[in-house]
């Protein structure tokens, strides 16, 4: 049983302002910054600026606690979401335990640390200023088909985008980067889209050889909040009133991880949390800033579905996948590729359009679908919904004509089964689910838009 060290040292950690972002000193003597375009960064309020170190700073590192078996000493100011974020950090335990050796109960034995800093005085608000357009958006990029969807719903019912991509993966996956550079630089020329890029190596704390215990995944607690935070210089800038991220409707779904915890696969991008992240932006924004998700009401296939039939110009830009050699921006081997390429064909698309070259019915793609591997590791793929929706997939690409090994092992294994479930799940992966955070005057719009593609299908 893993337990802390009777004796514990003390980290220091430091944050400090530049003038197009922060630096974050921990650990080593490594530059560890995210930097921002010096216009929007420099545009923004000191105190603002100030209120992102102290919340960014204790999100990001908070977790370094429990793999230097270490009290924290902070030179920074207490955060204004101090409780926020230990709550996240403690559900994402329970998806890490999934990924590590280490029980549920064990990474929560390691969380307890004492905390100090430099000022024990909180800044719980921005400075007010001009309420911030509801007309306007920014737009969390990926080009993942979230963010594609999410983007082309926006512009259809004329909300102002404000595009924003993060460079996190130059360092680790410079392959990514170069494809991701490069759709980047052909979106902004073919769409005639002015686009903001800024960048983030923070995470790279995390596997500095100063640590002496790693534990996988950690880096990820609190991420999608530190990248919420990283928006609002962007939201302050443009004054626009909503923040945009692709949260869909499967993140809702949970599975029961090993200890017994009700576990969120990614639970920054549970509708739920983002309700209560909203409570607590609603006071510091002086009810200035709101995260929004357009795709908080589809599934996977609804939203692949809608990309094919409704916005088929802007599949060219779609990348899921983290290729490690030049050459093709899918690598065929991971689970990304498989359910690009199966929602694809189930929603009668070519998969050529998203670049994709293979037939991924192969039996050497077997271990890809959850629907038939023998083990499901990522927890991404662990809620009953994933493997359901596969199989609704599957019954969908039979129909579509497609051929493979995994398609006659589906009619062997599951075409029945699927025959008789197809109009429960039909109703579930092509409907139109409840939405807690997308406000009325957007929610309109996009209802009806989801009515006119998805009413056939339910």
């Amino acid at each position: 049983m893993l337990k802390l060290n009777k004796t514990r040292n003390v980290l220091t950690i430091g944050g400090r302002l530049l003038a197009d972002g922060l630096a974050v000193a921990a650990i080593d003597n490594k530059k560890y910054q995210v930097r921002f375009p010096k216009k929007i960064f420099a545009a923004w309020p000191t105190a603002s600026k100030n209120f992102f170190l102290d919340n960014y700073v204790y999100a990001r590192t908070r977790t370094l606690a429990m793999i230097a078996g270490a009290d924290l000493r902070y030179f920074s100011n207490r955060p204004f979401l101090e409780n926020f974020i230990h709550q996240g950090i403690k559900q994402d335990l329970r998806i890490v335990s999934e990924l590590d050796k280490y029980n549920t109960r064990q990474l929560l034995s390691l969380f307890p640390a004492k905390i100090t800093f430099k000022s024990d005085h909180v800044i719980s608000r921005l400075p007010k200023k001009s309420v911030n357009r509801p007309d306007r958006v920014i737009m969390a990029l990926s080009f993942g088909k979230d963010s594609l969807l999410s983007y082309a719903l926006a512009k259809e019912i004329g909300l102002q985008c404000f595009p924003v991509m993060c460079n996190i993966m130059e360092k680790y996956n410079y392959q990514e980067w170069l494809f991701k550079k490069k759709i980047f630089a052909d979106f902004i020329k073919q769409e005639n889209q002015p686009s903001d890029l800024f960048s983030d190596n923070v995470d790279d704390i995390f596997f500095s050889p100063a640590l002496s215990r790693n534990i996988e995944e950690l880096h990820c607690a609190n991420s999608m909040l530190t990248y919420a935070l990283e928006m609002m210089p962007f939201a302050d800038y443009y004054r626009a009133r909503y923040i945009v991220f692709g949260n869909e409707r499967n993140f809702d779904d949970y599975f029961i991880n090993k200890d017994g915890y009700k576990t969120y696969p990614s639970y920054d991008q549970y509708s739920g949390y983002t309700s209560k992240l909203n409570k607590e932006l609603k006071i510091a924004t002086h009810d200035n800033t709101q995260i929004i998700s357009l795709i908080e009401p589809l599934y996977n296939l609804a939203e692949m579905h809608i990309l094919f039939n409704r916005y088929p110009d802007i599949l060219k830009y779609l990348m899921s996948c983290y290729p490690e050699k030049p050459g093709d921006k899918w690598c065929y081997q991971c689970p990304m590729c498989a359910k690009a390429f199966l929602y694809s064909v189930a929603v009668g698309g070519d998969p050529f359009k998203i670049g994709m070259k293979k037939n991924l019915f192969n039996a050497a793609s077997k271990d890809l679908y959850p629907l038939f591997a023998a083990k499901i590791s990522r927890p991404y793929e662990k809620p009953v919904q994933v493997k359901e929706e596969q199989m609704l997939s599957f019954l969908l690409a039979y129909r579509c004509g497609w051929k493979g090994p995994l398609i006659d092992l589906f009619k062997k294994q599951y075409l029945t089964k699927a025959k008789r479930a197809e109009k429960k799940m039909r109703a579930r992966y092509f409907g139109i689910h409840n939405s807690q955070n997308l406000p009325q005057s957007i929610k309109s719009p996009l209802v009806k838009i989801y009515q006119q593609e998805l009413r056939d299908l339910v």
